[in-house]
């Protein structure tokens, strides 16, 4: 979805109080694939695409402004395709076969060009692109508020992302890991929210609290130098400010979920971005 107006330069975040905690370093909820990433022959880091969801030559809907959903995707399945050898599971790997993976994902995930694109959408979308070849999904772990649909409820593990899971996840070699990350600005009555966006988690580090991303709203050349986010969490006053039209699960206050801050996630200085909710899938024969 679309980020808050503001040059990639702009990195400076809004200062709160009462965040004074790293994240709970707590057992994962759920364990993931139990092959072990230290020693693997390949790297997410280096085998994810950064592509760039508003490239002028693609010619998305929307001019992709709200194409951040399928092209993180996109980035998951062609690492499985390159990095793990899921012969088929994308057609072309280049530039171009990107460009035509990402159309079909979108349709796939009913991506909305004004509104982007829900959990649940990604999920039943990730279901229908794989339901058409050889392949299926191993495995759906989503931790967040955002709601998933009936049907998926399933696949939710808990309604606050944990930073242990997501670290695991994030460097098991045959998951693919998605960070949704909503935008808050602060205002009367506590802080609103503005949208949010997707991104694909390809690595851990530097630091204990940091994960490397491909952030699709910065420009391709761009994203493997910008590509680290630290995660804080977040205070118990960080209350909701009352809306007329809320967003549908979201809960009263955001303390216990993380901020997600880092030049891999470059935003508007009135703005946080909190991690709303995250996604670990495995794509298998």
């Amino acid at each position: 979805m679309k980020q808050p107006l503001v040059a990639l330069a702009s990195l400076g975040l809004v200062l709160l109080s009462g965040l004074p905690t790293q994240p709970t370093a707590q057992a994962a909820p759920l364990a993931v694939s139990a092959k072990a990433a230290s020693g693997a022959a390949y790297s997410k880091v280096k085998l994810t695409p950064s592509f760039y969801q508003m490239d002028p030559t693609a010619e998305f809907d929307g001019n992709g402004s709200n194409f951040c959903a399928p092209t993180a995707v996109s980035n998951g399945l062609i690492y499985l395709t390159v990095g793990r050898g899921l012969e088929g599971l994308v057609e072309e790997t280049d530039h171009d076969g990107q460009v035509a993976l990402i159309k079909e994902l979108a349709e796939h995930m009913e991506t909305d060009p004004d509104q982007g694109t829900s959990p649940g959408q990604i999920i039943n979308g990730v279901y229908s692109y794989v339901e058409n070849l050889e392949y299926s999904v191993g495995s759906m772990e989503v931790a967040g508020w955002r709601p998933l649909g009936a049907d998926n409820e399933e696949c939710s593990i808990a309604k606050k992302p944990n930073f242990a899971w997501l670290k695991k996840a994030t460097q098991d070699p045959d998951t693919v890991v998605l960070l949704n990350v909503g935008w808050y600005k602060a205002e009367a009555g506590g802080y609103r929210r503005y949208g949010g966006h997707w991104v694909t988690a390809v690595g851990a580090g530097p630091g204990q609290w940091d994960l490397q991303v491909r952030n699709p709203a910065i420009r391709a050349g761009d994203q493997a130098r910008l590509s680290t986010v630290s995660f804080t969490t977040l205070g118990n006053n960080i209350a909701i400010a009352k809306t007329p039209t809320p967003a549908r699960g979201l809960p009263p206050t955001l303390a216990g979920y993380m901020k997600v801050a880092g030049p891999g996630l470059p935003h508007g200085q009135s703005y946080i971005a909190v991690l709303d909710c995250a996604m670990a899938f495995t794509i298998e024969e």
